[in-house]
């Protein structure tokens, strides 16, 4: 079941184009948009924003349940509490650079949905709206913890029947002194361990998420900047869409210019989908 938790700004219409997709793909389930009633949004505003969504999932041949729901304990407490819940469930949000040099998510409605257990999430950095929600060259950069790769194979899945290209890329970390002393024969090594790695990625997605083998091309660098390395794969490869794991350390509640996941979706060229499975 895809649910969709819509704020109805410009940016949250751009990240219902994602969710309609997904729903898209999962014909049986439709589309649940939460919205909790509050200040920001003119009542006759929403209206007529929810009426052209609806009509835009008619097209797509959607069914969609809208849920206002009344504020309790604050937004994110809200949605968590109203959303339903279990491993089928992705709940799609959006992540935007807010003022005062805030970052994307840190201390957002959406870094606390990604902090909550009992659903996957997905929260969208929507730079390119002409996409619709529909990309077709995929980035996946992926880590090596177990779980950024079994959480991320669903996602996959959903992205399955529009990908042209999926991109995977890991990205063996040294440090900046090391990086500029490294041996060949160390170089060689972290290859061939980063290549062993995504060789058994490629066997599970092979298994696990039905992708054509024909989409799927690997490559292994060696950086002493892993986001830095991943938005430069990401422009060389046109992606239009980067796959990010949230890792439970980068949800801080507060913004480092340090953290990762911030420097990534500050510095991508493409959109970003920043996922976390159910736990």
């Amino acid at each position: 079941m895809i649910v969709l938790a819509y704020d109805g700004s410009i940016n949250g219409d751009w990240v219902a184009r994602y969710a309609m997709r997904l729903a898209q793909r999962e014909p049986e389930s439709g589309l649940a948009l939460m919205h909790v009633r509050g200040a920001d949004v003119d009542p006759e505003v929403l209206d007529a924003k929810l009426r052209r969504l609806a009509d835009a999932c008619r097209r797509l041949e959607i069914s969609l349940d809208i849920r206002l729901v009344k504020a309790r304990g604050g937004v994110a407490a809200t949605l968590a509490s109203a959303a339903p819940r279990g491993p089928c469930v992705v709940l799609v949000c959006g992540a935007r650079l807010r003022g005062g040099r805030r970052g994307y998510l840190s201390g957002t409605v959406s870094e606390a949905l990604l902090k909550e257990p009992g659903f996957n999430v997905l929260a969208v950095r929507c730079v390119q709206p002409g996409l619709l929600g529909n990309p077709h060259e995929l980035l996946w950069p992926i880590g090596a913890r177990p779980e950024a790769v079994s959480s991320g194979i669903p996602f996959v899945r959903l992205f399955a029947s529009g990908i042209r290209r999926l991109h995977l890329l890991r990205v063996m970390t040294v440090g900046r002194f090391n990086y500029r002393h490294l041996q060949a024969e160390r170089l060689d090594e972290l290859r061939r361990l980063g290549d062993d790695y995504l060789s058994r990625v490629e066997e599970d997605l092979s298994a696990q998420a039905e992708l054509d083998p024909g989409v799927v091309f690997s490559e292994v660098h060696v950086a002493y900047d892993r986001e830095h390395e991943i938005a430069l794969c990401a422009r060389r490869c046109k992606s239009q869409l980067i796959l990010i794991w949230a890792a439970q350390e980068y949800l801080s509640g507060r913004f480092f210019f340090g953290n990762p996941l911030e420097q990534l979706l500050r510095n991508a060229p493409c959109d970003v989908a920043v996922y976390r499975g159910t736990d």
